[in-house]
Order: C-alpha cells, then sequence, then structure tokens
C-alpha cells in the first residue's frame, strides 16, 4: 500500500463522524494513536509529504498546540495526520466507543507509508549550507545544567543513606559505608564537570546563532573550534552580531573567576598533577619527612579533584549562571528580552527575518511575566554574599580525606 491509496475525507465526512449517537451528550471525537514524531521524522518533513501528496489540509481545526491537519478515511473510520507541540502525530477521528484501537492497525499501515514517502525527501549539504534560514538547537547549556542538579540530587539521597552507616560517635563508617561514600564523591566529582560543559556549550550556541554572516566560512569556523573558551568569550561582540558592548573585561572579577575555573577544569580533564595532589618526600636531616603544598579555595571552588565537594559545585554553577546573564545582558534590546526567554530551553529554535537578523519564534506558550525576565537579568555579576553562601552545609565524603 502506498501513502496515495489513502483518500482524503470530506467535510461532511469528519462532521458526521463526530456527531454523538442519539441520547449521548458529550465526550471525544478525536485523540492520539501514534504520537511523539513516529519514526524520528521532524513535522516539517511529514507537513511536506502530506502537502504533496493531498494537497492544502482539509480541516479547519487548528487546536491550542497544533497548526495543521490532514484526515483521511478508511473503512472503518477517520485517521488524521496533524502536528502538536512541534511534533508530529496520527490519530482518529469521531465519537464512535472504541474507535482508537479499531484503527491502529490502519494507523500503523499509514505511519510506515507516509515515513516510506518522508525518507526519500534528501536535502543535501550544499542545500543545507546555501539555504539555511533557521533551525532547531539541542541546547548543551540546558542538558548540562539539568545533568548537574540531577548529579546533585543524587548525591543527597546517597548522603541520607550513609547516616545510617555511621558506626560510633567519631562519625567512621563501615564497609558499606565508604563505598557510598566514595560514590557521593564520585558524583560531585560529574556534576562539577557537566556544570562547566553547560557554560561552554552556552557560548556555543550564541556563536552558532550569532555568528556575522563574514564568518560564516570553513576557515572561520574552524578555527573558532578550536579558540579557547576563554578567547571566545572575550571576543563575542567581535564575531557575533547583536551584541551592542563587550560581554566582559580582563580586570572584571568575574572573569578572573572563571579563568579560575577554567584552569580547574583544564587540569581535571587533562588529568594533570597539581601541586595540591604531590607529597613531597624531603629529607630533613636524619628524618625523612613527607610535606605536602596545600592551597586555599580560589573564588570559594577547589582545585583539587579528589575534594570536590557540594559546596564546589554550588558555586559553579552560580558563577556560570552569572557569565550567561552576562552574555545575555550585553545583547541589543531587539532581540535580549526574547533571547532570555529561550536560552534555557532543550531545544531553542531560531530563525533569521528578511533583513538577516536573528529571532526566536515565541508564541503564548513562551509567555514569561516580564517582573520575572526582570529577575532573572538583574543577577549582580559580583561574586557576593549570596554567590559565597550556599545555602546548605558541606559535606565533605569522608574517601575524600585520603587524598
Amino acid at each position: 500500500m502506498k501513502l496515495k491509496d489513502f483518500k482524503l475525507a470530506s467535510l461532511e465526512e469528519i462532521a458526521k463522524a463526530k456527531e454523538f449517537p442519539k441520547g449521548v451528550r458529550g465526550g471525544n471525537v478525536g485523540g492520539g494513536i501514534l504520537i511523539g514524531s513516529p519514526g524520528g521524522i521532524n513535522s516539517t518533513i511529514i507537513y511536506k509529504v502530506m502537502q504533496d501528496t493531498f494537497g492544502p489540509i482539509n480541516t479547519d481545526y487548528v487546536g491550542e498546540k497544533s497548526a495543521w491537519e490532514w484526515v483521511l478515511k478508511t473503512d472503518k473510520g477517520l485517521l488524521s495526520v496533524y502536528d502538536y507541540k512541534g511534533g508530529w502525530s496520527i490519530g482518529y477521528v469521531g465519537s464512535k466507543p472504541g474507535l482508537r484501537e479499531e484503527l491502529r492497525e490502519y494507523a500503523d499501515i499509514l505511519k510506515d507509508v507516509i515515513l516510506e514517502e518522508a525518507n526519500k525527501v534528501k536535502i543535501s549539504k550544499k542545500k543545507i549550507k546555501e539555504s539555511t534560514i533557521g533551525g532547531i538547537i539541542t541546547n548543551p547549556y540546558a542538558l548540562f545544567s539539568s545533568t548537574s542538579d540531577q548529579l546533585l540530587e543524587e548525591a543527597k539521597k546517597v548522603i541520607s543513606e550513609i547516616k545510617e552507616y555511621k558506626i560510633n560517635k567519631d562519625n567512621l563508617l563501615n564497609t558499606k559505608g565508604w563505598n557510598r561514600s566514595l560514590a557521593v564523591a564520585a558524583l560531585f566529582r560529574v556534576a562539577f564537570i557537566t556544570s562547566y560543559l553547560g557554560i561552554e556549550g552556552f557560548i556555543n550556541i550564541v556563536y552558532t546563532i550569532f555568528l556575522n554572516k563574514r564568518y560564516k566560512n570553513e576557515v572561520f569556523e574552524r578555527k573558532l573550534q578550536n579558540e579557547m573558551i576563554i578567547t571566545k568569550l572575550l571576543e563575542i561582540d567581535k564575531y557575533c552580531g547583536e551584541f551592542k558592548d563587550p560581554v566582559i573585561s580582563i580586570d572584571e572579577e568575574l572573569f578572573k573567576a572563571f579563568q579560575h575555573l577554567t584552569n580547574i577544569r583544564n587540569d581535571f580533564v587533562h588529568a594533570n598533577i597539581i601541586k595540591d595532589m604531590k607529597s613531597h618526600l624531603v629529607q630533613v636531616g636524619p628524618y625523612q619527612l613527607l610535606a605536602e603544598e596545600k592551597s586555599e579555595r580560589k573564588y570559594g571552588i577547589s582545585a583539587h579533584p579528589g575534594r570536590i565537594t557540594n559546596v564546589d559545585v554550588i558555586r559553579t554553577q552560580r558563577l556560570i549562571q552569572k557569565i550567561v546573564i552576562k552574555i545575555i545582558n550585553a545583547l541589543n534590546e531587539r532581540i535580549r528580552w526574547k533571547f532570555a526567554v529561550v536560552h534555557s530551553y532543550w531545544r531553542l529554535p531560531y530563525y533569521y527575518n528578511d533583513k538577516g537578523l536573528v529571532d526566536f519564534p515565541l508564541t503564548e506558550d513562551d509567555y514569561v511575566p516580564d517582573e520575572e525576565i526582570e529577575r532573572v537579568l538583574s543577577l549582580t555579576p559580583d561574586l557576593d554574599d549570596e554567590y559565597y553562601d550556599v545555602g546548605e552545609e558541606e559535606y565533605v565524603p569522608p574517601a575524600s580525606r585520603i587524598y
């Protein structure tokens, strides 16, 4: 069977299917059968396939989160192909009880033939490069920030478990408690590094969306891919449009703190042996003494990968948030407010208008009260008391003390 073998339902057939039997006052007249973009194909491609096969939509239905729908007929009832919340679905139309299950087999067939046609739609790399007018980005800032939060929550759960394993007044742990302590330390380390990945992702999003046209070529894109994240932060206004001012200067405390954080990240990722990790065996007269060089936390964040705690992670998160808001606040007023709304979306949509300027397609669903946006954008770049006071007790995993 082919997609073209299905036929459009008439408006009269659609209206009749929605009629309720005598004595029935109301109920459902439709619903989903296969939802959530079956086959993983984007709804824009499905729209093209349906439009090319059947012509204009044959219903004036537009739901709260839907922009188009085709209704097709079968010998058991009516099926619909529609968009919903950015995806596409196959559903049923009609008031007959049990219609969803009766039409499920046909829905599977319809899905298969739609996907067969959709997979024929090929867009070349050249076409993408020459004709891109926008897109949707899987947001690494949202992804990794959420990951860091979830890891901290998991650590808290394990810490609650550990409290049951204490065996004496000095808080020494039994074997099981010790092993769980190692797990907490590991969760803190991963939460720390995923926090930093969030800001790297955010800066890369800005360069992807706002990059000036003159730099959208293989030479500069390769250069920027290999550029240090510190340099990319300092030079955002040079390479990207819509910035009224430089985001940050090297003299600001916030930049110095971010540079320190970046150094920690680099040592962490490359497993560098920093001085805090070394113990020196020193000959002092007849004695061989073990000496260590210990440094205090700088900007409230430990440089030792084996001693990272919840406090280090939370301050890292707050430092990153300050950088993010600093970047947004450096944008022109035309776009600053909209980007503040969408910057943490898991799937971040954007397009370029007739003037070639970036914009974000906001709908009623994206509404955020002005006072909430103002509150977010008013975050101070200063490393103030709120930055240092994390609001919870520091937990130093007992296993960390061996480092």
